[in-house]
């Protein structure tokens, strides 16, 4: 799971590398999703199933 999760930061990342505010809300998102000690310790696809709820909520979070 955090191979894709990298991969699609460093491709969001390069589509504009001057913008501080895309790097700052990429790194908060990635901060916000692994932070997590449950990943450590699930199978793979419990740990997938809460990066995808983590994320989902990061995304509500930044609606707000």
């Amino acid at each position: 799971p955090f191979s894709f999760t990298n991969s699609y930061v460093s491709i969001s990342q390069s589509w504009d590398t001057t913008s501080i505010s895309l790097t700052a809300a990429c790194d908060l998102f990635m901060r916000y999703v692994t932070r997590t000690t449950a990943l450590e310790y699930e199978n793979f696809d419990a740990a997938k199933c809460r990066l995808i709820e983590r994320g989902e909520k990061f995304g509500e979070i930044s609606l707000k």
